[in-house]
């Protein structure tokens, strides 16, 4: 895997840049002065100038990693044609469906990239960006220097850290009434965060599938029984699997803390009874990466036998 936002540079490629850097500003100096008197000699150090700058842009490397250590250092292009992975973490990184490419452009990366970087513009398209400040929920993830800023922010962490979160089991359901004649009519499910998460799975799952599916004449099947390798494709379709399962989660802890608080039996404050949230609880973003898990279990049992001779050797029965 290859990181280009980590920073790693060859030791002896990174002494020859700085001293490649020192030189072509030397020459720039040079050649703004030079370029007046002699337009001949100043245009020769321009020529210079340009084949430094490409010789500091052939000694970019980073860091490839692997297992959670930094193994060797690799160009982008050289990573690629030994088949790695190249993991872009600087800070202009968006998600793929922000990607640009030709006819078809992207007006709001470059409005997106200030927000994962927490830099809020004078003008009204960032008032809301400057009350809101968390974008997770929005699908715009923070970069790496945004969570570097937030980590050490100790008064952020203090305040955090006086905060119950689990201040409403505590509460009794009739304390929690009072909060409740105070939300009106809205529910959580209408919140601009919550209808986010449930807009972005079907993106995820039309990425996943052009790019690591279609594109490499794959499917679900092949990727994890098949063709199984514990590449790309399968380390990523565990990685929605991990998406849908923390959902999932949620969605359980809320719907145990709603039938603590007001009752299963209970309306919304939509007026609808609150068995409407326990479907939610039946619901997968990506059926087909669960479903592969069972016809895969039932394909082996059909070859192996559903009943098998046990450890000890006497017929056990199980499954």
């Amino acid at each position: 895997m290859l990181v280009p936002g980590l920073g790693h540079f060859v030791v002896g490629a990174y002494r020859r840049a700085v001293v490649l850097l020192a030189l072509t500003l030397a020459i720039v100096l040079a050649a703004a002065g030079v370029l007046f008197v002699h337009p001949a000699l100043g245009l020769r150090l321009l020529a210079i100038l340009l084949a430094l700058d490409l010789a500091l842009l052939a000694l970019r490397a980073f860091a490839v990693v692997d297992a959670g250590r930094v193994v060797g250092q690799a160009t982008p292009e050289g990573a690629r044609r030994d088949g790695l992975t190249v993991v872009d973490l600087s800070d202009d990184w968006l998600p793929h469906v922000f990607s640009e490419e030709p006819g078809k452009p992207q007006p709001l990366r470059p409005y997106l990239i200030d927000l994962a970087n927490g830099r809020f513009r004078p003008g009204s398209n960032y008032a809301r960006a400057r009350e809101d400040r968390y974008f997770e929920a929005f699908g715009v993830f923070p970069s790496l220097n945004l969570l570097r800023r937030r980590l050490g922010d100790r008064k952020r962490h203090a305040c955090h850290d006086r905060v119950k979160d689990v201040v409403l089991e505590t509460m009794s359901p009739k304390e929690y009434q009072q909060i409740r004649l105070q939300l009106g009519n809205g529910s959580g499910q209408e919140s601009p965060g919550f209808r986010t998460l449930l807009a972005l799975p079907p993106l995820l799952w039309e990425t996943y599938k052009k790019c690591y599916l279609d594109a490499e004449g794959l499917t679900v099947e092949a990727v994890y029984d098949t063709a199984y390798d514990h590449g790309d494709a399968y380390v990523i379709a565990e990685q929605l699997v991990e998406f849908d399962e923390l959902f999932q989660d949620f969605r359980f802890h809320h719907m145990q803390l709603v039938r603590r608080s007001i009752g299963i039996d209970a309306k919304s404050l939509k007026g609808r009874p609150v068995e409407i949230l326990e479907s939610g609880q039946r619901h997968s973003f990506f059926p087909e990466l669960w479903a592969v898990r069972g016809k895969m279990t039932d394909a082996w049992g059909a070859q192996y036998g559903l009943r098998r001779e046990s450890l000890g050797g006497k017929s056990g029965g199980h499954h």
